[in-house]
């Protein structure tokens, strides 16, 4: 459901049932991945960055959550340079 929220463009909704998912399946990293998503969509980088974080937690591995990190850093420095 919450992925469907996202296609939709329904972030805010989506971060509600990831919510409630995550705390179901703590260990899901895909979960995590999508919450972060959709925290960035709204412009909530902070909390995207918790997210992908506690997707690295479970695993340290994970390519899209360490490469939403990077993403994330590059977009914020670019604003500072601003």
């Amino acid at each position: 459901m919450a992925k469907a929220l996202v296609d939709f463009g329904k972030y805010a909704e989506a971060i509600e049932s990831l919510n409630m998912a995550t705390e179901k399946q703590k260990k899901v990293t895909y979960l995590w991945n999508l919450m972060g998503y959709a925290f960035e969509r709204l412009g909530k980088n902070d909390q995207a960055l918790d997210s992908y974080n506690k997707s690295l937690d479970i695993d340290p591995v994970d390519e899209y959550a360490t490469n939403a990190k990077l993403r994330i850093a590059e977009q914020n420095s670019s604003r500072k340079e601003i």
